[in-house]
């Protein structure tokens, strides 16, 4: 049964109330034509209907009222043309520009074209006013470690910039997936795939000051890092840069995870990083409201976070996002343990 939680309900002691929400997606309204080419995608793509509805600014904020969620950062994680990702974002910024209290973005980066990714970053910071950015696991089945991203990760990295990284269908999927859409199973293994990618890249080293967050609490990766910081050094493992398991376990204990659909890893992912690495996140609108309302009463009700640990999680996210900190320094922030 679904526990609904409402503004200043309590769920063993705990609250979001303040919690900055991550993860969320602003699905646009289509016109026929654009709803004709979703569904397209959607059938070749192994889904029965609709993942998600169009983002609708009313509703998210009843969902936000609902649950005691201060504010959302919007973000659509898409593999798409620099044309198509602009408007993206010109419509994130306006979003944010009209609810500047409720709403921010992260602008989305067109990574196919490196140098019009790089431009992008520079509009979206510099003119539109982006929080920070978000980039999809794979682009046309490349990954993080590749060198066709070093531009995209050194002018992130120069600004010192927060991105958020989100799963999106491997490369193969009518091989892999077994007929299912991708959110079912492949999602959470493309976040590893990519991340320990990047790792024997030694990307996240040669990048310090770019700060990278892992939607879902990193998918997969709380349950398999164990495995490659053990087997990923070895001989037998392809390994140019000599990447050890001390230099493995490094770049991922210092990367930031997302909590949306994941309070279930939280102990294993504890393993792996501190708990001042957790952000929270719902994946708001993309499940429907029993998923969601579960999954927050799993998240409040986990033992694997302290109290002061789940109440920290409001500073992590203002560490992590700054500008935040600055528009929302007037208002009641923090979250309450009972």
């Amino acid at each position: 049964m679904s526990t609904v939680l409402t503004s200043g309900v309590m769920v063993s002691g705990r609250q979001t109330t303040g919690f900055v929400d991550v993860h969320s997606h602003n699905f646009p309204v289509l016109s026929t034509a654009g709803r004709e080419q979703e569904h397209a995608w959607l059938a070749a793509n192994r889904f029965l209907g609709p993942p998600a509805p169009e983002w609708v600014a009313e509703k998210a904020l009843a969902f936000m009222d609902a649950h005691g969620i201060a504010l959302q950062l919007l973000s659509m994680p898409v593999d798409s043309p620099l044309e198509r990702v602009r408007d993206i974002n010109d419509r994130g910024a306006a979003l944010a520009d009209m609810l500047p209290d409720r709403l921010g973005f992260l602008a989305t980066i067109p990574c196919g074209d490196p140098r019009g990714a790089v431009d992008e970053i520079t509009r979206a910071a510099d003119e539109l006013g982006a929080d920070g950015f978000v980039m999809s696991t794979n682009t046309g089945g490349t990954y993080f470690g590749d060198p066709i991203y070093d531009p995209v990760f050194a002018e992130l990295d120069r600004r010192g910039a927060t991105v958020f990284v989100h799963p999106s269908a491997p490369a193969g999927l009518e091989s892999t997936a077994c007929g299912r859409p991708g959110p079912v199973l492949e999602f959470v293994f493309d976040t590893p795939r990519t991340v320990v990618d990047a790792v024997f890249s030694r990307v996240f080293q040669r990048y310090p000051n770019m700060t990278m967050i892992l939607a879902h609490g990193g998918g997969a990766l709380p349950a398999v890092w164990a495995r490659v910081a053990a087997l990923g050094p070895l001989p037998w493992v392809p390994n140019p840069q000599g990447v050890t398991a001390e230099d493995i376990l490094s770049q991922l204990a210092g990367l930031y995870y997302d909590t949306a659909n994941a309070a279930h890893s939280l102990g294993p992912l504890l393993e792996l990083t501190t708990a001042d690495h957790i952000l929270f996140g719902t994946d708001y609108p993309l499940s429907p409201p029993s998923v969601h309302e579960d999954y927050l009463a799993d998240f409040l009700t986990s033992a694997a976070l302290s109290d002061a640990e789940f109440n920290a999680i409001t500073a992590n996210t203002f560490r992590v996002f700054p500008s935040l900190d600055k528009r929302l320094s007037g208002s009641a922030m923090g979250t309450t343990v009972a």
